[in-house]
């Protein structure tokens, strides 16, 4: 299967909506790719609403970032810390 290549942003809009889409996924309201600079390897951080199951939501995104792992490989861009979202993640898959 072939790799696409994508930016950080656009990986951000597809995790969120592919996670959205499972069971528990309704409850997370934005997502954060973390990026390791020199290895590229990344990871989603999800945030959400109270009352979700951390358990479902946990699931739903470590079934989303291995998905995505298998489809896309991130553009090398310049990664600023502009717009961070300064709230805990609900769960986090790497």
């Amino acid at each position: 299967m072939t790799r696409h290549r994508i930016g950080r942003h656009d990986l951000e809009r597809l995790a969120l909506k592919e996670i959205r889409s499972l069971v528990g996924g309704d409850f997370v309201s934005s997502v954060k790719i973390e990026i390791e600079s020199l290895s590229m390897r990344w990871s989603i951080h999800a945030f959400g609403r109270k009352g979700g199951d951390i358990q479902a939501i946990q699931y739903a995104i470590s079934e989303t970032a291995d998905r995505l792992r298998k489809q896309y490989d991130l553009n090398r861009e310049v990664l600023s810390g502009a717009g961070e979202d300064s709230r805990p993640p609900l769960a986090t898959k790497d």
